[in-house]
């Protein structure tokens, strides 16, 4: 059946298609270790009580080996959250509301998005691209002033084919 462009079904029904053609590991943000992520994870956990019991949401995770590299780290609380029901299931708004909704205060939060710099399109659909900055307003608007960014980082991401995708990173605590 097909879905008018840009619903939300049709969003869905694009990620299935590029997932069930490519596999998870020809997919161009795929990486066979993700250290920056497990690092800022590790990192943000150690500053909060519950430490490795704390919850963690991979939004956008898709078929990432991040959850299982958290949990054999002794990670307890790990789901991984995506768009696609052939990588897994939720849209950028999707994303925050679901963050804000589980996380209404004391938690720490990590956001990985393309680069000002990166690629425009992505498995054929354009992209949102952040600075620091903007990644930070994504977040300022979804929990106000209850954020705080403790820290900002950047990587040149390698995929599968062998191109260079740059990332930002931002981590943050909530109050």
């Amino acid at each position: 059946m097909a879905h008018p462009a840009g619903s939300p079904a049709a969003r869905r029904d694009h990620w299935d298609q590029v997932y069930a053609s490519r596999g998870q590991r020809q997919v161009s943000w795929y990486e066979p270790d993700p250290r920056l992520s497990a690092a800022l994870v590790t990192d943000a956990a150690a500053s909060l009580p519950a430490g490795r019991d704390s919850a963690v949401i991979d939004a956008g995770g898709g078929a990432s080996l991040l959850a299982q590299r958290l949990t054999s780290a002794g990670f307890t609380d790990v789901t991984v959250l995506d768009v696609s029901a052939a990588a897994l299931a939720a849209d950028r708004a999707a994303y925050l509301a679901t963050m804000r909704a589980a996380l209404p205060g004391g938690g720490g939060v990590i956001l990985a998005a393309f680069a000002a710099d990166g690629p425009e399109y992505c498995s054929g659909l354009p992209v949102a691209r952040y600075d620091p900055a903007g990644l930070a307003a994504e977040l300022t608007a979804a929990y106000g002033d209850a954020v705080t960014i403790t820290g900002h980082h950047a990587e040149q991401h390698r995929t599968p084919a062998g191109a260079v995708q740059p990332f930002t990173w931002l981590t943050a605590r909530l109050s």
